[in-house]
């Protein structure tokens, strides 16, 4: 990809493990009509790449 695109970066176990856990969940105790599913928010990381760059240093290229 040129220029390489900025993205949100999350740990692949930290992803594996909350998946399992939240699985593990929802069979132990599925959730009534309607309710809504238990949810994680895991830790991300900004990786800025080239697709970020200053709005003034892009117009001139």
């Amino acid at each position: 990809m040129a220029p390489p695109l900025t993205t949100v970066s999350v740990p692949k176990a930290h992803g594996a493990r909350a998946a399992v856990d939240l699985l593990c969940r929802i069979l132990a105790t599925p959730a009534a009509e309607g309710e809504q599913p238990p949810q994680r928010v895991l830790p991300t990381h900004l990786v800025v790449r080239g697709s970020t760059a200053a709005l003034d240093r892009r117009s001139r290229a």
